[in-house]
């Protein structure tokens, strides 16, 4: 005796299927007779949707990724541009000029070869930099000062250690990283649920006998069902908006 609709969670994305089971535990909380029918199974159904909600809050996280190819490319333009005048400054008219930039270039080569720095892995790369930033102030600033270049380091000192800050927030983000994986507890809340629905339904018609119920609607779980089964319809609506969008923006591609 099928009481309560199917629920189509093998099609959610992600969001939508931790929406659905959080707001199925809110409506199991509502009907307190229930809870004690369900036992341990309910218990169990909402330790898997917290592993769940954590599950994707880890992988939310990652766009730290992002953040760093594109910090990693702010520091790189200064570093082009740094090369770049070092360049057009061995054709400068003043002597002086040209000779310090010779000195100065000759640092910059001894870092930039064989591997060009903006090419060196993300870690090698700050390092190179710090270095290279190092040993100028130490032995060139008077070349960087009369090459006018000192406000181009210290905007390179700023942007290398954004990056490399964030590189320490990422280490310290892998390091607390769950082992949760959101495929692996989402399979755990789907059978989890499955074995609610079969034992509230079975518990509906034992019900049903005992009492001599002819309609479901006699029932004391009705109102329960009927929310729920609301509830299922809601979420299955959203889904096949879901899909819908999904197949409009194929279509688009064509």
């Amino acid at each position: 005796m099928k009481i309560i609709s199917s629920l189509k969670n093998y099609r959610m994305p992600h969001g939508l299927h931790l929406q659905f089971f959080v707001a199925f535990i809110t409506l199991v909380k509502k009907f307190e007779v229930l809870i004690p029918k369900l036992g341990v199974l309910f218990d169990m159904l909402q330790e898997y949707v917290e592993k769940e909600d954590t599950s994707y809050k880890v992988v939310r996280k990652s766009d730290i990724s992002e953040q760093k190819a594109e910090k990693d490319r702010l520091r790189d333009d200064i570093v082009v541009a740094i090369k770049n005048m070092l360049k057009s400054f061995l054709f400068h008219f003043d002597e002086r000029v040209r000779d310090a930039a010779k000195r100065v270039k000759i640092i910059f080569d001894n870092y930039n070869k064989p591997t060009p720095i903006i090419k060196l892995p993300y870690d090698a790369e700050t390092i190179a930099i710090n270095n290279f930033i190092q040993e100028l102030e130490n032995k060139y600033a008077a070349d960087i000062q009369l090459l006018g270049l000192t406000d181009w380091i210290n905007e390179l000192t700023v942007r290398n250690a954004a990056f490399e800050q964030l590189t320490i927030s990422y280490n310290e983000q892998l390091s607390e990283k769950t082992p949760l994986r959101p495929k692996e507890t989402r399979q755990a809340t789907d059978d989890a649920y499955k074995d609610i629905i079969t034992v509230i339904e079975g518990t509906v018609v034992l019900e049903m006998k005992e009492k001599g119920l002819k309609d479901i609607t006699e029932s004391e779980y009705y109102p329960f069902i009927s929310e729920l089964n609301n509830l299922i319809t809601h979420y299955n609506i959203q889904i096949a908006r879901h899909i819908g969008r999904l197949l409009a923006e194929k279509e688009k591609e064509k």
